[in-house]
């Protein structure tokens, strides 16, 4: 158990410094990230609604909260991420939308206590990187009562299949359904849907600095030069590009 503590504590911290590394050129490239961010507001925009307390989980540069607050009024905005440092950029946004109170609630989502009574909880782009999704998700119902929104998206199976096949080791996706089975004890499902991206390179070589650049080299792989050769070498190439393929998965739910 001890050895397997310490493992897990080496990734997240793996997994902290590298988006600390890719915060500055993150927004540059984080094209998919966006897109999903946004796609995930126009889910809960049909209509305009103030909303009492509000956490964002791994709010990181403020892609979801600058589009969120564009269309949404929050009275207390509780901001969570791993890299702490991130909390000035994203108390510069809130202040900015005018929401009278911000607080702070940065560190691993899974170690810190969650704040109470939050009438909305939302993530983009974060829960694959949790160790233990249902726990969390537990954790996450407790903190709220019956009709609050739960609204998130993350990457489900599928997602950087073509760097998995080619180097055998990467995150363990899960599927749409298995995700839809853990949360089906708290919440309702008002709305779920999954779609597929694929952005394409040049070079196998530009496949991996996209994932550096947007903080996804985290995945835990300390090459050799000739690993790296033959990952240059293997990588599958489709019409003279090469392929990076994201499965994003979209959940609205509500507290039971």
């Amino acid at each position: 158990m001890e050895t397997m503590d310490r493992e897990l504590i080496t990734e997240k911290k793996r997994i902290h410094d590298c988006f600390k590394q890719g915060f500055q050129t993150y927004d540059q490239h984080a094209c998919i990230q966006k897109l999903v961010a946004n796609k995930l507001v126009a889910h809960l925009s049909k209509s305009p609604m103030f909303i009492t307390t509000l956490l964002e989980i791994g709010a990181g540069s403020g892609i979801l909260t600058e589009s969120f607050l564009c269309k949404h009024m929050v009275g207390e905005y509780r901001i969570n991420d791993i890299v702490t440092q991130c909390y000035s950029r994203l108390s510069e946004i809130t202040r900015f939308h005018n929401v009278p109170v911000t607080t702070n609630c940065m560190g691993d989502v899974e170690q810190i206590t969650l704040p109470l009574q939050n009438s909305v909880i939302l993530s983009s782009s974060v829960f694959q990187w949790i160790h233990n999704l249902p726990l969390l998700i537990e954790r996450l119902a407790a903190t709220q009562k019956s009709k609050d929104i739960f609204a998130f998206s993350l990457y489900t199976r599928g997602t950087y299949q073509e760097f998995q096949q080619t180097t055998g080791t990467g995150l363990p996706y899960h599927t749409g359904e298995e995700v839809s089975e853990m949360v089906a004890p708290y919440y309702d499902i008002i709305d779920y849907s999954t779609e597929k991206h694929t952005l394409f390179f040049d070079r196998p070589r530009d496949v991996l600095l996209h994932m550096k650049q947007t903080g996804v080299n985290g995945v835990g792989i300390t090459w050799s030069k000739s690993q790296h050769l033959n990952f240059l070498k293997n990588y599958p190439a489709v019409s003279d590009q090469y392929q990076l393929t994201y499965t994003p998965s979209y959940y609205i739910l509500k507290r039971k």
